[in-house]
């Protein structure tokens, strides 16, 4: 699960996905991952059960990586050449959220325009938490883009 506590980095000017509570920036790879009409899917292209370990995630211009989300690997080049080990890329962020394994944080559903798509291929809930501690578990609790 998405943790909101800094991870220790090795090289503190990298980017990470960690976030505080009182940081309300949304990380760059965090906003690509929610509003870039992404599809996470299965290897072979199909709709994903959310127990699934590997997943293909694919852009609208048609470009395929695939993510382990056991092991919190993708084999597309940002993930390979510029991230650390504790930090992921768009496509492993998208695919977690999207398999309901790590929830959307609040100032991240309050301010990006989140892909209406999200989750669209995939049999889990999304997971969207709120600023009182508590998770909305169901897409149509939190406004989409259309």
């Amino acid at each position: 699960m998405f943790e909101f506590e800094p991870e220790p980095n090795p090289d503190p000017e990298a980017e990470s996905e960690s976030n505080t509570e009182a940081n309300t920036e949304i990380k760059p790879r965090l906003q690509r991952a929610l509003e870039e009409p992404l599809s996470v899917v299965s290897t072979e292209g199909t709709p994903v059960e959310s127990d699934a370990w590997f997943v293909s995630v694919v852009s609208h211009s048609g470009e395929s990586y695939t993510v382990d989300v056991r092991d919190g690997r993708c084999n597309c080049p940002d993930a390979r050449y510029h991230l650390g080990a504790d930090q992921r890329c768009k496509h492993q962020i998208r695919a977690e959220i999207a398999l309901g394994r790590m929830p959307v944080p609040p100032h991240a559903a309050e301010t990006a325009d989140i892909d209406r798509l999200l989750g669209e291929h995939t049999d889990a809930n999304l997971r969207f938490l709120v600023n009182d501690g508590g998770c909305y578990r169901h897409r149509q609790d939190i406004h989409l883009r259309t």
